[in-house]
């Protein structure tokens, strides 16, 4: 994405920044569905997957952050769609609203939550070599 918007400042092309995109959303979206498998086959290989599966067994393979992301995609896309073909999103919120709300959870909380992500991924990290 950072590259593409770079391309797209520098050379003022709009369809560069919105393929990035949508090919980012897309591979982001396979990952909801890759990630829970490589889990479940993972366990499996290693005999922790039980005979009978029940839901209680579904939060093992399935990140809270996969459940999060496939659940604010189906609440932009249906609040998207609503507005467009209904007038308000989700309902509730025009046009104006809608973009303002999406503008702020996408960039300000958005920034908000990634930098305390990565501070989250740097403070798990240690500098000691493991050699075994």
């Amino acid at each position: 994405m950072g590259s593409a918007l770079t391309y797209k400042m520098m050379y003022g092309d709009e369809l560069a920044l919105k393929v990035a995109a949508i090919t980012k959303l897309t591979r982001n979206l396979c990952l909801a569905g890759v990630i829970p498998y490589l889990a479940w086959s993972h366990a499996q290989a290693a005999g922790e997957v039980p005979k009978t599966f029940a839901m209680k067994d579904l939060s093992k393979f399935v990140p809270l952050f996969v459940v999060g992301f496939v659940g604010m995609a189906c609440v932009r896309s249906t609040g998207d769609m609503m507005l467009a073909n209904e007038g308000l999103a989700l309902g509730v919120m025009d046009a104006t609203q809608w973009k303002q709300t999406t503008s702020f959870l996408g960039g300000t909380a958005g920034t908000a939550l990634l930098g305390t992500a990565m501070a989250a991924v740097g403070l798990n990290t240690s500098a000691k070599v493991h050699v075994t």
